[in-house]
């Protein structure tokens, strides 16, 4: 009943009084603080009274909120609030001072909540912390970024998106660690028989055949829009999150990388089998939007890209908000990716983007526009798209 009576009116006394009583539930005190809609000076003052009695989930909620009033840090030690755009109050601030238990603290508490919450936390408070607690907090964003990725590939496994296991006519003889599932008895029995073999009592291993997988080829390509429209947490976020929600399914086949705005980088070509997919994730990490937003020679790159490789499954996924300032030649562009078998997702934040330009290309390439509202709904949304 009271935990009822607390969502009905969540408040910052409510929020104060559970803290003073050593209450360390992550997410009862994270749902609260996120209702509550609180100043960021009562922010700071529930997080002083949490590092000041140990609490350390208190202070990983306060977190998720203002990790400036949970550091102790920012200008006047009050922070940007949560997922701003990542400059402003405190920003550059290298050599601020800070406490370092509180910090620790912190930061182990930040892990109770969402991983896709610390990664747009990332991109928001990169600029405004101490050296020392900018490389931590991005060691848990890259660490946790892999981590999504990984999860990601175990939830759709087996799924035409992630290509599967995939069965072969091939068989060949059993080997201890095969699965027993894949033994094909049909196969086994008219192999015995053409051996001249009637008597089944006494059988090797390798008398049984099983029936030989491969992992189901296909190839990814992500061009990333990273121009200055694009400079929020939640749409850095959704770039870096694109890519890791399918990476680690495709990362032993053919996969490109590349960030454009006014200019293009490349992180990875899919001929390069020796890039990481660690620093993948470490080079979207540190990916900042500015400039303007020409996309014509990230599709160029695509479609050279697909040439090099045999895959019967291509997938070239295009995150923008669609204010291009080349849309006729990239429309231009898209029209071959129908005949070369590219299936195309331009995959935009439901909360900004043009629309109009989006229907456009997306009819131009014979693709589909993938609206994402956040960042959670992300792995889902693309798995279904892809699942053709």
């Amino acid at each position: 009943e009271a935990e009822i009576l607390e969502l009905l009116n969540p408040s910052f006394e409510v929020i104060k009084k559970l803290i003073a009583a050593g209450v360390s539930d992550f997410e009862r005190l994270s749902n609260l603080l996120s209702a509550a809609g609180l100043s960021n000076q009562q922010l700071r003052q529930l997080a002083d009274m949490a590092a000041e009695r140990g609490n350390q989930s208190a202070l990983g909620a306060v977190a998720h909120e203002d990790l400036h009033a949970a550091l102790g840090t920012g200008s006047q030690g009050y922070g940007a609030r949560r997922y701003g755009t990542g400059t402003g109050a405190g920003s550059g601030a290298g050599t601020q001072p800070y406490d370092k238990s509180r910090a620790d603290m912190a930061f182990g508490g930040l892990l109770g909540g969402p991983a896709t919450n610390i990664v747009r936390i990332w991109y928001t408070y990169r600029d405004q912390l101490p050296d020392e607690l900018k490389q931590k907090l991005r060691e848990i964003a890259r660490r946790l970024l892999i981590d999504l990725g990984m999860r990601y590939a175990k939830q759709t496994m087996g799924s035409s998106m992630l290509g599967g296991i995939l069965e072969s006519t091939t068989v060949r003889p059993f080997k201890i660690g095969d699965d027993m599932d894949l033994i094909n008895l049909e196969e086994t029995i008219e192999s015995l028989l053409s051996q001249g073999r009637t008597n089944f009592k006494i059988l090797e291993t390798s008398d049984f055949l099983v029936t030989e997988t491969y992992q189901g080829h296909r190839a990814f390509y992500w061009a990333l829009d990273k121009s200055g429209s694009m400079n929020s947490a939640e749409k850095l976020g959704m770039l870096a999150i694109s890519v890791m929600a399918g990476l680690y399914g495709v990362k032993k086949d053919d996969f490109g990388v590349v960030l454009f705005d006014s200019v293009t980088h490349v992180v990875k070509r899919m001929a390069e089998k020796s890039v990481s997919v660690d620093k993948v994730a470490s080079d979207l990490l540190e990916a900042r939007a500015g400039g303007g937003t020409g996309g014509a020679e990230s599709i160029r790159l695509a479609l050279e890209n697909f040439e090099d490789t045999r895959a019967k499954e291509k997938v070239f996924v295009f995150s923008t908000d669609m204010f291009l300032s080349d849309q006729d030649v990239c429309e231009q562009l898209v029209e071959r990716m129908k005949p070369l078998g590219i299936k195309m997702i331009i995959l935009v934040p439901k909360s900004s983007y043009n629309p109009h330009a989006a229907d456009s290309l997306a009819k131009k390439a014979h693709g589909v526009v993938l609206d994402i509202a956040s960042i959670d709904e992300l792995p889902e949304k693309l798995l279904r798209v892809t699942n053709y």
